[in-house]
């Protein structure tokens, strides 16, 4: 099957969260960058990309872990790195996400190779 191509203001901003999970963005801030208000934001967001905004911000945020696990960084220092406020509230939101811990995480992780994928899927 072909590719499917995004719309380009939700493109922009799938990569601008790509290339720095750790940004802070509310659908409101999303949607001033594509042009659009939050609710028409994330509308639009959900028919491009099958899911809801902040779904997508908690799994890229999430994701970012694992391009974190062979860092040696303690769990605070990821969770400020990657945009959480405390290591709780990042412990939660990995939890949410994964179903795990992310100590969890780190420690089968230790032989795991990521594999970063370039495809224009979100």
């Amino acid at each position: 099957l072909p590719r499917r191509t995004l719309d380009a203001r939700v493109a922009g901003v799938v990569e601008r969260v790509r290339a720095d999970p750790a940004i802070a963005w509310l659908a409101a801030d999303a949607g001033a960058f594509c042009g659009l208000s939050a609710s028409r934001f994330m509308h639009v967001f959900k028919d491009e990309v099958g899911g809801g905004w902040r779904a997508f911000r908690a799994w890229k945020r999430a994701r970012g872990l694992l391009d974190c696990v062979h860092s040696g960084e303690s769990l605070t220092q990821l969770a400020l790195a990657l945009g959480y406020p405390d290591a709780s509230h990042f412990s939660h939101a990995i939890r949410q996400v994964t179903g795990l811990r992310p100590s969890d995480i780190i420690t089968g992780s230790r032989r795991l190779g990521v594999w970063q994928q370039t495809r224009d899927l979100p």
